[in-house]
């Protein structure tokens, strides 16, 4: 059976929103940008007073504020991950740098 649903911080979920039409992806998959462009993690959660925590494999290169705005400030050669985390639960998006 082939589920449509979020990907699941418990009963909570987490997708990233990109550009101005709202393009959606869902965790664990790879976003590609360009350099001074960005996107916004919306990650729910339910049934838990956890607080949400957000962190980048390479702050120089992309960076994520505490609310889950997320900004490419320059180019990386390697993918970079950001982690969204609640309680002990963590969900993962790549960030591929393009020219």
């Amino acid at each position: 059976m082939h589920s449509t649903s979020y990907s699941r911080f418990s009963s909570s979920s987490c997708k990233a929103v990109i550009g101005r039409k709202g393009k959606k992806a869902l965790a664990g998959k790879t976003i590609k940008l360009k350099k001074g462009k960005g996107f916004k993690i919306k990650a729910t959660k339910k049934n838990t007073t956890k607080k949400i925590t957000y962190k980048s494999s390479n702050k120089k290169a992309v960076k994520v504020s505490a609310s889950g705005k997320v900004t490419v400030l320059k180019y990386a050669k390697k993918k970079v991950t950001i982690t969204v985390k609640v309680g002990t639960v963590k969900k993962t998006f790549s960030v591929k740098v393009i020219k």
